[in-house]
């Protein structure tokens, strides 16, 4: 049965390396989404949103998946960057499971 997939690479609240390479386990020969976000503050007071990635990899025969390289330079710079990493596994019939979220710094 199709559950959450794990995040492997990273810690929740651990240090995002750039470029940004996320791994973990899912349900073999399925799907996951892996959706990179930011918040960060710019000008002293004002919080910017966007979206860094928005990929969708292969699981391979033993669960295991990885991202591509994803660049943080191309998210806003300011100060208290704070990145959410959510994980989807999508199963061969686009039912989707829960989804996985974690913080980076």
């Amino acid at each position: 049965a199709l559950g959450p997939a794990t995040i492997t690479s990273h810690k929740d609240g651990a240090k995002a390396a750039d470029p940004l390479v996320l791994s973990g386990k899912a349900l073999p020969r399925s799907k996951v989404q892996i959706r990179v976000t930011y918040a960060t503050t710019v000008l002293g007071a004002l919080r910017v949103t966007g979206v860094v990635s928005d990929q969708t990899v292969d699981v391979d025969a033993n669960g295991n998946w990885s991202s591509q390289g994803i660049s943080l330079s191309s998210a806003v710079q300011g100060q208290n960057t704070e990145y959410t990493v959510t994980a989807t596994a999508i199963a061969a019939d686009g039912k989707k499971a829960s989804a996985t979220t974690i913080k980076l710094k």
